[in-house]
Order: structure tokens, then sequence, then C-alpha cells
């Protein structure tokens, strides 16, 4: 018989810094949570069976224990209380008052394990640049390391919310492993073979322990019956060739609200061999090697979201800009008379992220913000120094911004890109030019200096230097050559040659070519610079004609799968472009990253109507668009089923589906055999442009996937403002909030549909509000920035693996 392990997360994000406040009633509500904490000290101290214990604490609460003040105002709190709790007051006066002695003491005992998070549990997703995860993540490692002496090997994510890539950060920050809700792994790519049993690994050896977060919430709602279900779990593993992980996490409040009877249970399920306690550690030495490596689709809570917009966008965005302009203001030279200043910046900074989780708190959102440009007025005019002394008196901490000299560690020197395209504004062949034109304009802002090499033509310049944009054009060497295939590898020679010549004034990072057409070009440079060399693949030639039928379409495909094969990382803007080139190329082992092309910039104003004309548009009905792969997984049967009742109900409106995939002539079959010639169109493959002009002229957007690791065309429609319809799946859950942003309908459920649609048909100025609201979302989470910042993560990783 096999035994499954156990282990129990307790974690809390109250802003402690609200002690600091001097508000009487969020004093109060720290001294209450410390007094509960004192008790779950005693009684995991007090255990004779160890039940494992990893706790997920605010760091800025480990430096509010050693504050003197806390200590003495608690120490008067426990005092007047006494009387009703005396236990927790003799626990104060024993410990004299050094919370985190005691904590240290049972974490030797190995009767608790902590475990880092952000410093002042900013949901990570929304932190933009490098300098700003450095501080929220090192910080909380730092003030751990200060107090406890140990490094933290396990991360915790503020609300669950986990965004693609930070695993790479956290794998550089040393740590081992994190935790995500079970749902997450479900949507994994690919699933895994024991969904929601063991741990999985991330491209970058992170290890996801999945949170049994239904059994969870049942134990909350019914300790006895939920604690029942974990015994019968255990009862269920008989025979099993693989350990089973049993992940349990609970919030400290309602924890600690049936602590005792938990306890008791737990150690009874040990104490009976119904589980093995473990800490992550000892099973990640034994079994990290044999688990599953899977992508974890980005997981950002629509509740915790609903809170974020509570605060209004207004404040995120200043949050937002005030985070890029700390990032500028710290690579420039900073005298030791405004480091200070600099520091006590970054700290309003980091309170301002916490703040703006919770909405009642946001008087201290409006008080951050302003003691921010009270002292960035002093660090330029350095003569205002009383404000800065003041405010440290109010907010003393968080104290993790400084290194062991007492420098803030800034982010010295520029990266330098080599970018190889073949188009480039204002050169405009197709989308691939204004991809590389938005991507590098956004790599300046993170601090790269970006060398983009592209076709002479006109009278354009061969050199257009400005802010750290350096655009080299170069004529091929053949460039009167008819035969486009002779073209392009004159165009490939002089790239080459080109970016020879800069190797001797520049020393770059890493080469970036997009697509086949400069891949000869970024094959040779990989090898005479000896540099690591990333592709964007932006489409293929088999998914162009779908299939290779002539000798051009060969010698293309030929030179893509070079291409591919030859970089060190390759780079698709959805999961349907991954899947094709596993399908065509048989990359599979391929390191590729799933980055979507940025939002933002088009034209969403009245199209030509020109555009329209050979599609089935009817300005006089209101229409209902949607577009995806004419397979199952995106749902669109749903939409057939939902268009047969519509049709009875709404006589003025019509849908249009777009796109092309196996099952297009089933589809089209099925709409002649229920009599819905008139209400629904298949319209298989369209342009970009009949794309946008159907998103800018239709009523709503309906996306009715059972699956979706992402989505771009939801976004795509919200930028156009435009209500949206998604299925509650995979990554287009995070994107909504229900009737302010968007609409949710259940995965392959008609009815929910139905209810959706008829809310916005006889709503609309409920729905031009949510298109409007959507927008803003879009704009804020999807913008050019955020695919800057999912880049750098790619070509940190590449230049990583090349030191190692």
């Amino acid at each position: 018989m096999f035994h499954p392990y156990l282990q129990l997360v307790i974690h809390s994000e109250i802003p402690f810094w609200t002690y600091f406040q001097r508000s009487s009633d969020e004093k109060k509500q720290i001294f209450q949570f410390t007094k509960k904490f004192l008790h779950l000290l005693h009684n995991l101290d007090k255990q004779h069976t160890p039940v494992p214990v990893q706790l997920a604490l605010s760091p800025t609460y480990f430096e509010l224990l050693e504050h003197p003040s806390f200590q003495e105002e608690m120490t008067n709190y426990l005092r007047i209380e006494k009387h009703q709790d005396y236990e927790a007051y003799n626990l104060w006066i024993k410990t004299e008052s050094q919370l985190n002695r005691y904590l240290e003491t049972l974490c030797n005992k190995e009767k608790i394990q902590l475990v880092a998070t952000a410093s002042t549990s900013a949901l990570l997703p929304y932190v933009m640049t490098k300098k700003g995860l450095e501080i929220q993540v090192q910080g909380g490692i730092q003030i751990i390391e200060k107090y406890f002496s140990k490094r933290p090997t396990a991360f915790w994510f503020p609300n669950g919310m986990y965004a693609t890539g930070l695993d790479l950060y956290l794998a550089n920050c040393h740590f081992t492993h994190s935790f995500i809700d079970e749902s997450a792994i479900t949507f994994a790519d690919p699933t895994p073979e024991n969904l929601g049993d063991r741990p999985v690994n991330s491209p970058h050896h992170l290890t996801f322990f999945p949170i049994h977060s239904s059994l969870s919430q049942l134990i909350k709602e019914n300790p006895s019956q939920g604690l029942l279900e974990v015994r019968k779990n255990a009862d269920k593993i008989k025979e099993n060739s693989k350990s089973a992980v049993l992940t349990l996490s609970f919030e400290f409040e309602e924890y600690f609200k049936h602590m005792d009877q938990f306890l008791k249970e737990l150690a009874y399920l040990v104490d009976e061999n119904y589980y093995y306690p473990f800490f992550a550690e000892s099973f990640l030495a034994k079994e990290k090697a044999l688990l599953e490596q899977v992508h974890i689709c980005s997981t950002v809570n629509a509740n915790q979201f609903s809170q974020v917009m509570e605060c209004s966008v207004d404040y995120w965005s200043e949050c937002y800009f005030i985070e890029k302009e700390l990032e500028s203001l710290s690579e420039g030279y900073v005298d030791s008379n405004s480091q200070s200043i600099l520091i006590g910046l970054y700290k309003e900074w980091m309170l301002l992220t916490g703040t703006l989780r919770f909405p009642e708190l946001r008087h201290l959102a409006e008080d951050h913000l302003f003691a921010y440009r009270k002292m960035k007025e002093s660090f330029i005019k350095t003569e205002k120094r009383n404000w800065l002394e003041e405010r440290e008196q109010q907010y003393p901490f968080p104290n993790v911004l400084l290194d062991r000299k007492g420098y803030i560690p800034l982010i010295n020197g520029r990266n330098r890109i080599l970018i190889l395209s073949w188009e480039f504004p204002p050169n405009v062949v197709g989308g691939l030019s204004r991809h590389v034109h938005g991507l590098s304009k956004s790599l300046l802002k993170l601090g790269y200096e970006i060398h983009v090499i592209t076709t002479k033509t006109d009278d354009l310049p061969k050199l257009e230097n400005g802010e750290g944009l350096h655009i080299h054009r170069v004529h091929p060497l053949n460039e009167n050559d008819h035969d486009f295939i002779s073209w392009i590898g004159g165009l490939n020679l002089a790239m080459t040659e080109r970016a020879s010549e800069l190797s001797k004034e520049y020393s770059f990072s890493l080469i970036h070519a997009h697509d086949w057409l400069v891949g000869a070009a970024g094959l040779i440079l990989k090898e005479q610079l000896e540099l690591p060399l990333i592709a964007t693949i932006h489409a293929t030639e088999h998914g162009r004609h779908g299939g290779i039928y002539n000798d051009m379409q060969k010698f293309i495909h030929e030179k893509e799968r070079l291409l591919i094969t030859g970089a060190d990382s390759v780079i698709v803007c959805s999961e349907f472009m991954k899947e094709e080139l596993d399908q065509v190329f048989g990359s599979s082992y391929q390191s590729i990253s799933i980055i979507p092309n940025g939002i933002g910039g088009q034209q969403t104003s009245a199209f030509e109507n020109d555009i329209l004309k050979t599609l089935p548009f009817d300005p006089s009905r209101k229409l209902i668009f949607s577009i995806g792969r004419m397979v199952k997984e995106k749902g669109f049967d749903t939409l057939l089923d939902a268009a047969e009742k519509m049709k009875f109900l709404y006589s003025d409106v019509y849908m249009i589906i777009a796109g092309k995939g196996p099952l297009l002539q089933q589809y089209r079959d099925q709409v002649r055999e229920r009599n819905l010639t008139n209400d629904v169109f298949f319209v298989g493959y369209i342009s970009d442009h009949q794309r946008s002009a159907l998103l800018a002229n239709c009523y709503m957007t309906v996306f009715p996937s059972r699956y979706e690791p992402f989505g771009i065309v939801a976004l795509e429609s919200m930028i156009f403002r435009k209500p949206t319809i998604v299925s509650k799946t995979g990554g287009l859950k995070g994107i909504i909030q229900p009737r302010k942003t968007g609409l949710y309908m259940e995965p392959g459920d008609v009815d929910s549909l139905i209810e959706q649609a008829c809310f916005l048909l006889e709503n609309p100025i409920d729905a031009a509000k949510i298109g409007n609201n959507g927008k803003k979302v879009v704009e804020n989470l999807f913008s050019w920035s955020r695919v800057a910042e999912e880049t750098k993560r790619v070509y940190e990783e590449v230049v990583l693996h090349q030191k190692m």
C-alpha cells in the first residue's frame, strides 16, 4: 500500500505597515493578529507528532516585530487583555517580546519552515520592471535572511497570482519550488499525466506544488467533513508507482478558527500512517528529476483584479509610471546626498503596490502618492530635507533597499541587442515591420541599446540614431535581381557584412532574428560572433498555404527549419503557432516561448466599406463576431446551438465566424441542416484588415473556447471597445471582471452564452460601458511594455545559459 505525502501552507497578507498610520482600528487588527500568532507558535511547539507547516507572511511583519515601538505597544495591549487571554500575555513575556527569536527556534526544530513572498505582498504580475521585481522578491529574501539566518527555498505568490516568466526569475534567485492552485495545473501545457496528484517542473526547473483548493475550501466550510475527505483521499491511494502529494493551504485567520481541531486530526492522520509529513526539500531530493515538465499559464485572479479596479485604474496607472520613473532615476548617477531620498522614493512605491490590493486603504494610496511627489521634489531640489526626515519617522520600514555597501543595488550599464528584420518603418510590407518597431521602442525603455539591421529602400538614410535606437539600412548585394530568392540571399550577405563591422565597434549580448528572411544572416553571425541567437517566427510557409507544394515553398520551408533548429530560443505569438512548429518541424525539444503581439495602435475607427464588401456584412443588423481555428476546443458548436435558439428571440441579430480548420466544412453543413443560412456565416480565412473591420463594426464578440491558454483575439476585441464574452477557462479567466470589463460564459454551456448575449443586447448602455472598461484593462495589462518585459526574460535566460 502506498501512502501519500502531506504538507500544510498557512499564509496571510495583512498590510502590517498600516501600524505606522497610527490608526487605532488598524493597530488593533495587527495586535489581534499577533496574539493569535503567539497561540499558533505555542501550539506547534507543544506538538508531539510533527505536522509540517510552511508559513508565508508578509516580510514586513518580521520587521515590525523587531520595532521597539511595536514591542512596547504590544506589551501594553496584552497587559490590558490578559484577564481575557492570560496565556498570550504570559507567552509574550516569556519570549521577552522577541517573537522572531521564538519563531526561529521552531524553524530550527523543523516544526515550521518560512516561505518567502513579495516584500509588501505586491501582486507580482502587476510589477512591470526588473528593478521593481528585484526589490519585491530579493527584499523578501533579505528580510528573512536578516532575522532568521537562513535563505528560503520556497516562494509564495500573493493571492496566488502568477505570470509566465516569473519562474525564471525565481529560479535565478535560487528558489527550488512554489505553490499554485490545482486549476492552473489543469491548463498546463502539456496536461500532466498525474493531474493534481504530483508537483510539476517548469521549463526553468522551478517545481510547482498544486494546492488542493477544493479540499481546502471544504475543510474551511465544514472542518469535520473536510478532514474526513482528507482521510478518504488517502484511502483511495492503494497502489501507485509514483509519490502523490496533498498540499492544503489556509489563510491564517481561517486556519486559526479551527486550529486545535486541525492539528489534532492531522496528527492522527500522520500517526495512523495515512500520510507522510514532509518539507519540500526532502521530497525534491528524491523526486525532482522524475517530475513532468510543463508550461504553467498565468493565473490572474479575477476577484483580486476587481479589487485593484476598485482602487481605480488611475491609481494603478500612476503606480506603473512611478515604477518606470524610478528605474530611470536609479540608472543615472546618484550622489550620497540624493541616495537616501531615492531610497525613500522606492519605499513609497513598495508600500503603494501593497496598498492598492485593499480598496479600504484608498486613503493610504493617496498618502503614499503625496509623499512620493514631495520626495521627488526633494530629489530634484536637495535643500528640502525636513520632509524626508519626517516621513522616515512615520514609515521607518521596509529596510530592504540597501546592499552591504549602503547603496541601492542599481542596474548599471546597458545590454546591447542586434536585431535583424527585412522590413522596418517607414518601410512597411506587413505586420512584421510594426512588430519589430513596437518591440524595439519598448525594449529601449527597459534599458537596452538596440541596433536594427534592415533593408535600405527609397531615400531612407543608411543610419539613424536616436535615444538608444540605431537603425542600419543595407542594400542587398544584388538588389536589382528580380529573382526573389537571389535578392534575399544578397540581403543576408549585406546584413552579415554590416553586423561584422558593428561588432568591431560594439559588444552585443545576443542576436534576435525575425523570420526566415534573415535566418541565414542570423545563423552565420551566431557562429562568427559567438553570440546566442533568438528567432521570432511570425508565420510559416506551411501555415500560409496549408502545406508545401512547390519548389519555392520547399526552399522557404527548409530555411525556416534551419533557423528554428539553429536558434538557441524561439519565440512565437500564440499557442497555435507553437503547435504548428511542433507539428511541421518536430521542434518540441526546442526552447519555445509564447509571447503575444503587443496590443495597441490598431486603427479602431470606421473602415471603408470595400474592406467588407466580400463578406456577408449587413449594417442594418447587429453582428456577433467570433474568430479562431475550426477545432473542437474553440467551442464554435456552442455558438451554433445558441444561434438556433436566438434567431427566434432577435430577428435583427446574426453571426459571422471566421477562421479555418478541420471542422470548417462540418460547421457549414450544420448551418444548412439547421436552416441558419441567414443567421450564421462561417467565412473561413479573412485578412487582418477584414478582421479589424469586423471588430470595428460588430455589436459584440464571443469566444466560447473549451480550452484557451491565452486568447489574444479576445484582447484584440476589447481594444476595439467591444463587449466581449469569453469562456471561463484557461488564460481567459484572468482578464475579465464580470459585467464590468467583459462577460463570462461557462465552457460548452449554451444557456450561459445566451444569457450573457441577451444581457448585452437588451442593455446597450451597459454594453458600451463594458467595452470602454475592457479597452482600459487591455491597454494597462497587455501593452507593448509587457511584451518587452516577457522578451527581456527570454533574453536573460538565453544569456544566462550561455554563461553557464
